[in-house]
């Protein structure tokens, strides 16, 4: 449906918005610009500049609605939008698949756009389409191009026809719609002037008494669209109300049931808390229990660390600094007590050698007094053999007696040393 018409530096209006949608009446003086208007829309559905009556001694269509480079028409439709301006001695028409903007070919002053920018804008969506011819066009906007049905208002199989008939009856310059008229336009469309047709008057009458039933009808649905739309929205809010009301009944008894298991589910929980709380009884005397025992224990922690801590006082008091001191100094004697210990060693070896040579010695002097005694006295000799091998046994046994004890209280003394030094030297390393 053709919602409207904009006119821009074209025929004898500089601006011209023409809403369309509504049924229009237009009166004037001469001059004004009706025949303007109506011729313009006329070109719309003709597509001919050529048949739409103006007289020879007039400016032709292109000269006259198109006579700047800034002349424009828009004829816009619900969804597209056609733009048609002139360049050189030809009439272009752009199809635009968009609602009409009329802020996009304008600047914020209201001027008009240069006609690249108008094109661009009308250009912009992908569905767009460029004709010069009124072939082309016809066949776009009546719908015989298949690839361009969004630009088309109805499909009409002879469009030809129809234009030839149309603008046979939307001549302007004719004040008068008769059969006769009606009759020549058909005969002109098919080129069949000659041809005698019949023509049902009556018939004719009929049809048009009930288009002017129906035009009366649709006036009458026009005049009352407010309340059919009225009743329909309150038809559609009755409906909605109705499915809120059966939705809002369901959700009713759905909750009823649900309750009714939250009930039962309740009373399960509740007994169920009743017996956590017996447990919860019985846990509270265990822990009264244990709770007497850890103090108990807490307690005697307590005098363990009351012990310990006097310990600690004490090894405070036994690792005092003086007594670090202490210890230091003694571990510094350790290498002069080291030295000490290998000269007692070294005394010792010589000793156990002397008493080996000693031994030795008194083995030879044995000898030597048996084979005297052998020899000479043998009597006296055992004798004084036996005394002196007596008295030299005492002897050697009292210095091996000696000389034990000393290498064992020197042993003593060295591993007493040693473990005194050595237990100094972990608590020094502890400190």
């Amino acid at each position: 449906m053709l919602k409207k018409m904009v006119m821009i530096n074209s025929g004898n209006f500089n601006f011209l918005d023409l809403n369309l949608e509504t049924n229009l009446f237009i009166s004037g003086d001469n001059g004004t610009g009706k025949t303007t208007v109506i011729r313009a829309i006329q070109y719309l559905f003709g597509g001919d500049s050529q048949k739409l009556g103006i007289s020879r001694d007039k400016k032709s269509f292109k000269e006259f609605y198109f006579a700047y480079e800034n002349s424009y028409i828009f004829y816009v439709f619900e969804e597209f939008f056609i733009f048609v301006y002139r360049t050189k001695n030809e009439i272009v028409k752009i199809f635009s698949k968009q609602k009409f903007d009329i802020s996009e070919i304008s600047d914020k002053n209201g001027k008009v756009l240069k006609r690249q920018d108008i094109m661009r804008y009308a250009r912009k969506p992908t569905l767009k389409l460029t004709v010069s011819s009124n072939k082309e066009f016809r066949d776009v906007f009546y719908g015989t191009s298949r690839k361009y049905v969004d630009f088309s208002i109805l499909k009409i199989q002879s469009s030809k026809t129809f234009i030839e008939i149309f603008n046979s009856i939307f001549n302007v310059d004719k004040a008068i719609i008769d059969s006769q008229g009606i009759k020549r336009s058909i005969q002109q469309s098919l080129d069949d002037t000659d041809r005698v047709l019949e023509f049902d008057y009556e018939t004719y009458i009929s049809k048009v008494n009930n288009f002017k039933n129906d035009v009366e009808f649709i006036k009458t649905f026009e005049k009352n669209r407010g309340k059919i739309e009225q009743s329909e929205t309150l038809y559609k809010d009755l409906k909605i109300s109705e499915a809120s009301r059966r939705k809002l009944m369901s959700n009713i008894r759905f909750r009823q049931e649900f309750e009714k298991k939250k009930t039962i589910q309740i009373r399960e929980n509740i007994s169920h808390f009743e017996t956590q709380v017996k447990k919860v009884k019985a846990l509270e005397n265990r822990l009264a229990r244990r709770k007497t025992i850890f103090f108990k224990k807490v307690e005697n922690h307590r005098i363990n660390l009351q012990l310990e801590k006097k310990e600690i006082e004490n090894l405070q008091n036994k690792f005092s600094d003086e007594n670090v001191a202490k210890n230091r100094e003694t571990f510094s004697k350790l290498k002069t007590l080291e030295r000490d210990f290998n000269s007692s060693t070294t005394v010792l070896l010589k000793l156990k050698n002397d008493i080996g040579d000693l031994q030795k010695s008194f083995n030879d002097e044995i000898e030597r007094l048996k084979h005297k005694r052998d020899i000479l006295l043998k009597r006296d000799i055992e004798e004084v053999i036996l005394d002196k091998t007596k008295l030299l046994r005492d002897e050697l046994s009292q210095n091996l007696e000696k000389i034990e004890i000393d290498f064992t209280q020197f042993e003593n003394l060295e591993t007493a040393n040693r473990e005194n030094e050595e237990r100094k030297r972990n608590k020094f390393d502890q400190d």
